[in-house]
């Protein structure tokens, strides 16, 4: 075969098997906030994002233009500035908030006591959705979202993630949710300024139906102070571009051929030699071509029979 048209061929090959393996539709069917129910004013109305609710007791929010700056207004708002990741909304979520209650003690023994104490639990929420459709069994799925610290967050932490649960969560109670997620951020996120991205693949069970998404303690959470001074006690995350997609299968080479069915995973090569160099285009793989740049045939083990006698000619 010419070699010029073996590699257009090769080419477009490729082409066609890249699309293929490009990831499968968002299962999150409103990742961006985009699809607002009503008008967006203030605090605690995530229930007008399409889809989205509380997971436990806690209240994240919405933000757009049409609220104001002492609410959730962007790009400024109460808690900072901040521009969409895309699109024209986000949300925002309390991932830790220090709770606590006056301590009684200070106000005879000023000296050795503080003012206050821990309580009994501390505050953070979650937002969850229904996934676009059910999660096959062994199957690997990425899934991805931005965050980005409020300016008026003193606080930061890692274990932002993602937890797939079989059920819609709907606790009462306001504080963390004792469930490991199947993605997390191992390093505290600070970042004022950029979105960063928090990502991962994992594994299905085929039981997950909800996306749940807040700070998980078990996923090896570490809180720390991002500033010195003043201390809001609070790591408050504005969130967007949240995604769940199927995972392609892997192809290190890039040949379209994935590599638990590539003889040469490392080196590309069209599927009729399952991903083996080929280099002059004849169908057998270089590694057990006899004449590597001269095309031939299979039966002569890669070789010509140039003048058709019947015996190969060898060699170029």
């Amino acid at each position: 075969m010419n070699t010029r048209l073996y590699a257009a061929i090769l080419a477009v090959t490729l082409a066609q098997v890249t699309i293929a393996q490009e990831p499968g539709p968002n299962l999150i069917t409103n990742g961006d906030f985009e699809t607002i129910q009503g008008e967006i004013t203030t605090w605690d109305q995530l229930e007008k994002a399409g889809g989205w609710t509380n997971a436990n007791g806690g209240s994240v929010d919405v933000f757009a233009t049409t609220a104001g700056k002492r609410n959730t207004g962007q790009p400024d708002n109460e808690l900072g500035t901040s521009t969409p990741f895309a699109g024209n909304f986000y949300a925002g979520f309390v991932a830790w908030k220090d709770d606590q209650r006056p301590n009684w003690k200070y106000l005879w023994n000023k000296r050795t006591e503080g003012p206050y104490v821990p309580a009994w639990n501390q505050y953070s929420e979650y937002l969850q959705i229904a996934l676009g459709s059910a999660l096959t069994e062994g199957q690997k799925y990425v899934v991805s979202f931005r965050v980005k610290l409020s300016d008026q967050s003193d606080r930061a932490v890692s274990g932002v993630g993602a937890y797939f649960s079989p059920t819609q969560l709907a606790y009462n109670h306001r504080h963390f949710i004792d469930v490991k997620p199947q993605v997390a951020s191992s390093e505290v996120i600070s970042d004022r300024k950029d979105w960063t991205e928090v990502n991962g693949v994992f594994t299905a069970t085929g039981q997950e139906k909800f996306l749940v998404i807040g700070a998980f303690p078990l996923a090896g959470m570490e809180k720390t102070s991002v500033i010195e001074g003043p201390d809001s006690k609070r790591a408050y995350y504005y969130i967007d571009g949240i995604s769940v997609n199927l995972k392609p299968e892997d192809d290190r080479d890039k040949d379209g051929v994935i590599d638990k069915e590539d003889l040469c995973p490392d080196v590309p090569g069209p599927e009729a030699t399952q991903g083996c160099p080929d280099g002059d285009g004849d169908g057998v793989a270089d590694k057990d071509d006899k004449c590597p740049t001269a095309a031939g045939s299979p039966e002569w083990e890669g070789c010509p029979d140039s003048d058709g006698d019947g015996i190969a000619v060898t060699g170029d």
